[in-house]
């Protein structure tokens, strides 16, 4: 997961929030609900490996990238979606 896009907004010190995507899709659908979100909350938005902006890896699991974003991002447990 090396080469993964994530979109970030809102306050560091907010509550992180982590807006995953399925397949076929991108992080753009979670567009409408960050905006709505991003005052309060620090959100993280990626691409999953495949998809948008993300190189093309193979994907493995929402469980690995929740613990590989939650560790490299912002140390520290996350509010999720997806």
């Amino acid at each position: 997961m090396n080469t993964m896009h994530v979109s970030r907004v809102g306050p560091e010190v907010g509550a992180p929030v982590l807006l995953l995507h399925g397949g076929g899709v991108a992080g753009w659908m979670w567009n409408s609900l960050r905006r709505s979100l991003e005052s309060k909350y620090s959100v993280l938005v990626p691409d999953l490996p495949g998809h948008g902006q993300s190189a093309d890896e193979p994907y493995r699991s929402h469980a690995e990238t929740v613990e590989a974003l939650s560790l490299a991002l912002i140390h520290r447990s996350v509010l999720g979606a997806g």
